[in-house]
């Protein structure tokens, strides 16, 4: 269904009364469709893959996947299945109370950061993120 447009998507699934997981589905998968030119970047960041392909269910993109020809988008989209989905930082929002940072989008800013930095190899022990979100903490302060 990837080479229909939006409305003609929408028609289809309508005419045969997909269910609603059916169709958040296939609309997921036309919208994948949408960011290959973004994906076929050849040494596309992890954090830009990761931040691009997160809100997609693993089915939408495994079928989109199998969809591309071999190239950069699907080899992006596996690097995103097998690896990328599973990372996490150690540090949580408890770490930044704890550190006196008030509470607040800043809080989303530097998990963010530190996601970015541990997903691009930036930052790979628990004393190296520590050390990057003491010196986005003490940035986060100066900035209130």
């Amino acid at each position: 269904t990837h080479p229909l447009t939006k409305g003609q998507l929408d028609r289809f699934l309508v005419r045969l009364k997909f269910g609603q997981e059916e169709v958040e589905y296939l609309r997921q998968v036309k919208a994948l469709h949408a960011l290959t030119r973004r994906l076929e970047r050849p040494r596309l960041k992890p954090s830009r893959i990761y931040r691009l392909l997160r809100p997609f269910s693993p089915q939408a993109l495994m079928a989109y996947s199998i969809a591309l020809d071999a190239g950069a988008a699907r080899e992006n989209v596996l690097l995103y299945l097998q690896r990328l989905r599973w990372v996490r930082t150690r540090i949580h929002g408890d770490y930044l109370k704890q550190q006196g940072l008030p509470q607040g989008r800043v809080y989303g800013e530097i998990l963010g950061a530190l996601l970015d930095a541990r997903l691009d190899g930036k930052v790979s022990t628990a004393s190296e993120e520590e050390q990057t979100a003491k010196r986005l903490i003490t940035a986060a302060k100066a900035r209130m």
